[in-house]
């Protein structure tokens, strides 16, 4: 697989890349407005964490490697996840090759980043679309993409709004927000995203 973007170094860690070296490799593949955002994503993953008592480090790390594979091209997505996508009847992700940014992320945290722990590689393939039975730091990632305060299209003071939540009304509004802007911009909705909002109603109806 050649990757788009050139390595100027090899990484063969021992451990898991971590700290201003995980920043540095994460910047040999994302441009320097895609690690702002993976910056702020992780900073905003921290403060949920926190809030709904997750672990803060694990958030992290998840959020800064989220979008590690985003900048990839379409083939080299699709060599990372291997010929069958996550969900292969629906035309979401047939229509829609940049969804499989999420999974192909996960195999580059793993072979590249020497991130083993599983809850991290969870939520880096889970973040995209979401899916239900996520966990708490997948639920966590999937959030913080979307409320970091450099989106554009959040007004700050509706953010503040959603931030003030509870997790499962965190998710409803946030899932509502992004089916809103696909139905506008004529886009399908993943199943994993209508499940995963079908299960979160489940989840407020208890």
């Amino acid at each position: 697989m050649i990757i788009s973007k050139p390595m100027s170094c090899t990484v063969n860690p021992p451990k898991p890349v971590c700290g201003e070296s995980l920043v540095q490799t994460l910047s040999l593949f994302l441009s320097q407005e895609r690690l702002q955002h993976s910056l702020r994503t992780a900073q905003t993953a921290v403060f949920l964490a926190r809030k709904f008592s997750a672990p803060v480090e694990k958030a992290w790390h998840a959020a800064l490697l989220h979008d590690c594979a985003r900048e990839l091209r379409e083939k080299d997505l699709r060599s990372l996840v291997g010929m069958d996508t996550p969900e292969p009847d629906d035309k979401a992700w047939q229509e829609f090759p940049i969804l499989l940014h999420g999974f192909a992320g996960a195999v580059m945290a793993k072979k590249l980043f020497h991130q083993e722990d599983e809850e991290i590689l969870e939520a880096i393939r889970n973040h995209v679309t979401g899916t239900p039975g996520m966990g708490l730091l997948s639920q966590i990632v999937f959030l913080a993409d979307f409320l970091e305060p450099g989106r554009t299209w959040l007004p700050a003071e509706r953010r503040e709004e959603l931030l003030a939540l509870s997790l499962i009304g965190m998710l409803k509004a946030v899932l509502e927000s992004t089916f809103d802007y696909l139905q506008k911009e004529g886009k399908r909705i993943a199943k994993s995203s209508l499940l995963l909002y079908d299960e979160v109603v489940c989840g407020m109806q208890l």
